[in-house]
């Protein structure tokens, strides 16, 4: 007997028109999936790349060669050359300030450099040994923040593990958007070393998009997210005009050239 033109050969009546019924299903859902990157024309995500200026590239370059100075939290171990004894592992940095280790305690160090400390440990077991010749190693970085600036209720330095949820989270902890943003404009700035990364992000409709993508969830130490009041056109003048009234560079850009460089650190400190 022929087959009916409305089934499939080799598949009952029911069964097919189940399949068909699926393929339908399938272009209507892969339809939806492809408008959703964006709503009403919006992208929501747009990425590039602003070189830095000649003043920021030269800041770039003195940073690989700046001494680092101890903060809160850091940890770092204490490697003797000749006594192997005298080792000390994992001394940290307090949160007075002050680190404590054998025949050396309640020392302040915030502030100081590399060499500085140095100095003081080996000033300090010169009296009991001769000659100590010895080496700090820096073995993880306390500080790790994030600036949050432009149109918050509350902009600043905040640290990191306040909110690994991204960028959303990180303008919630600054108190939100004040009345003046544009939260359609939302930037991601990034010191890189072929320039300043920038992110746009537009979060002024959550509740229909949510976040825009796993982007807005890729933070990272020293990521600056910028709320203006109004698009950015000119990223170049912004990055002068804006960020170089708010933030020291040559901070910004020691700060993220030594977390990136940790395995590096050592002998660049000495």
């Amino acid at each position: 007997m022929p087959t009916s033109s409305s089934t499939i050969p080799g598949i009952p009546r029911r069964q097919a028109s189940a399949h068909c019924l699926a393929a339908i299903l399938c272009v209507v859902v892969l339809a939806a999936c492809a408008g959703c990157g964006s709503v009403g024309g919006r992208q929501p995500v747009r990425t590039e790349i602003q070189p830095f200026s000649p003043a920021e590239a030269e800041l770039w370059d003195v940073a690989r060669s700046a001494e680092y100075t101890f903060r809160i939290g850091d940890v770092f171990d204490i490697s003797f050359k000749y006594d192997k004894e005298l080792d000390q592992k994992d001394v940290q940095v307090l949160p007075d300030g002050r680190m404590s280790i054998s025949s050396f305690e309640n020392v302040y160090v915030v502030g100081l450099t590399v060499s500085q400390v140095d100095s003081l440990i080996t000033a300090a077991f010169a009296k009991d040994y001769i000659a100590p010749d010895l080496t700090i190693i820096m073995q993880e970085f306390g500080k790790s923040a994030v600036y949050v600036l432009g149109s918050v209720n509350k902009p600043g330095e905040y640290d990191l593990p306040e909110f690994r949820g991204g960028v959303l989270q990180a303008v919630a902890a600054a108190g939100g958007f004040d009345r003046t943003a544009s939260s359609s404009e939302v930037l991601l700035i990034r010191a890189t070393p072929e320039g300043f990364l920038y992110r746009h992000f537009d979060l002024s409709h959550l509740e229909k998009q949510g976040l825009p993508s796993a982007e807005a969830l890729d933070l990272r130490p020293y990521d600056i997210i910028y709320v203006p009041r109004s698009p950015v056109g000119d990223l170049a003048a912004f990055s002068e005009q804006v960020l170089g009234s708010v933030l020291r560079f040559s901070d910004l850009f020691w700060d993220v050239y030594a977390i990136s460089n940790l395995d590096k650190i050592n002998s660049i400190l000495r």
